[in-house]
């Protein structure tokens, strides 16, 4: 699958008012093994029409390795493979929501 050229840091930045999500938050969303759209608009910050061409991207890509997708009413995707395209570093984030924790703990 071809990364994606999206920059979820930049994006974060640009979006005014938009509400900035902790390292914690975020490993709740990717820890589990299916994502749906609504989860991936919270992790891009976008809105619902990028979320959803994201998703079909990565549902093409699971069809071309013959694999199925789960028939739902919510549409999914796995969630490795979303972190794939989006080039974000699963062990990285867990890092950096442990350091977070402690952080709050400490305060």
């Amino acid at each position: 699958m071809k990364k994606s050229n999206f920059n979820l840091e930049e994006v974060m930045l640009q979006k005014e008012g938009a509400k900035k999500m902790s390292y914690s938050e975020l490993y709740q969303i990717i820890s589990k093994p299916w994502i749906n759209t609504k989860e991936i608009q919270k992790i891009c910050q976008c809105g619902s029409k990028r979320a959803t061409a994201i998703r079909k991207v990565i549902e093409k890509e699971v069809i071309s390795l013959g694999k199925c997708l789960p028939n739902t009413a919510i549409k999914c995707v796995p969630t490795p493979l979303l972190l794939k395209y989006l080039n974000i570093n699963e062990s990285y984030v867990y890092d950096m929501a442990k350091k977070e924790k402690k952080l709050k703990e400490e305060i």
